[in-house]
């Protein structure tokens, strides 16, 4: 490809020895930009040493084994905002030293998943999946850091595969969700829960679970007057035990008094200390910000 957009980066590393320190040039890094060309399949004629390959914004609607079997050094693979259907995870079975994988914003219903023990970051979320997609092999990816999900049923079951992995961030972008397993959140080990909400969600039981989940919880996307949260909410019980979060935030919120009042119920007796509602419609005025301390 002629119009390729190639960036070259040269890294250094940095040695100490007993007489001093010396700078010495490290192997360099190739990034390969392909986004927003409407491919309809990866290009052929990728550079062997390429580190980072953005094929974002396209027209890929399926993956061959062959695709990126040259490319033995690559470390960051973005394939978000295209048509993928299926993803084996076995198609970069040569690629060693692959650390960052995105696959979100497809259309996938189906992985199947392959042991890629090194990888840092996946990211499967704003997916068409029917049931969140993990399985034992997903919990054998001891270095995970960063997981992004979605499916349409969220079940217990589904995270009692991962519950071992020590995660920096988990993040939940719902195109939809039919089914919620109460008690499905505090299974996960995660610093940091986000979850994209999709329109009419229960967004009351997803906040009690999410707080018993995470140091940090940010729930975005939430209308509570399609929510019924109002009717739901004044149901339940505000004392909430076993609580984690200590910064919750919210955003893109359209609420009312009543609402923002049942949310003070809730965490008022919790661990949150910090929180902050951002571009809220409240009362029928629009605000950017609104922050609470403890």
């Amino acid at each position: 490809m002629r119009h390729i957009r190639s960036i070259y980066i040269f890294c250094s590393i940095v040695r100490s020895v007993h007489i001093g320190a010396s700078e010495l040039p490290e192997e360099r890094e190739l990034t390969t930009n392909f986004s927003s060309m409407s491919l309809r399949k990866v290009p052929e004629d990728l550079s062997p040493i390429t580190t980072t390959l953005d094929l974002s914004y396209n027209l890929l609607f399926q993956l061959q084994h062959s695709d990126f079997r040259s490319l033995s050094k690559l470390k960051a693979l973005i394939l978000c905002h295209n048509r993928i259907q299926e993803l084996d995870i076995k198609t970069f079975e040569f690629n060693k030293e692959l650390r960052y994988l995105d696959v979100s914003n497809n259309r996938l219903k189906r992985v199947t998943w392959f042991p890629l023990a090194d990888l840092r970051h996946v990211d499967l979320s704003f997916n068409d999946f029917d049931a969140v997609p993990i399985c034992v092999e997903t919990g054998n990816m001891s270095q995970l850091e960063t997981l992004g999900l979605s499916g349409a049923k969220i079940q217990k079951s589904d995270f009692q595969k991962i519950a071992h992995l020590h995660l920096n961030t988990v993040f939940l972008g719902l195109r939809t969700l039919s089914h919620y397993e109460e008690g499905s959140l505090p299974i996960l080990n995660t610093r940091k829960l986000h979850i994209v909400l999709p329109v009419d969600t229960n967004f009351w039981v997803l906040l009690q679970d999410g707080i018993k989940t995470s140091k940090i919880l940010e729930v975005t996307n939430i209308d509570l007057h399609k929510s019924q949260f109002t009717s739901y909410g004044s149901q339940q019980n505000p004392i909430l035990e076993n609580a984690k979060t200590s910064i919750l935030l919210l955003n893109k919120v359209d609420l009312s008094w009543d609402d923002l009042f049942l949310i003070f119920q809730l965490i008022w007796h919790t661990s949150v200390e910090y929180f902050q509602i951002q571009h809220v419609t409240f009362g029928g005025a629009c605000l950017e910000t609104f922050k609470y301390w403890t």
